[in-house]
């Protein structure tokens, strides 16, 4: 998973994390959506969406290294 996160640079993880910070933090206001995305920052939203989508690729892989190699012992 790491080799995944560093071949891609981690730019979707970076885009999800401010796209995720600005869904939570505008309360549908455009214009706070606009500067919220313009902010450097990673915020709560973004942090939890990086852990879950990491969590999520784990299982993803372990399940497939399941179904290649069998279980594990």
């Amino acid at each position: 998973m790491l080799a995944w996160v560093w071949l891609t640079g981690a730019m979707h993880l970076d885009g999800l994390a401010d796209l995720a910070d600005a869904l939570g933090a505008s309360h549908r206001d455009p214009q706070r959506f606009l500067a919220v995305l313009e902010d450097p920052h990673v915020g709560t939203f973004g942090i939890v969406s990086i852990v879950l989508v990491l969590m999520l690729k784990a299982a993803a892989l372990a399940m497939l290294a399941r179904t290649l190699y069998g279980p594990f012992r």
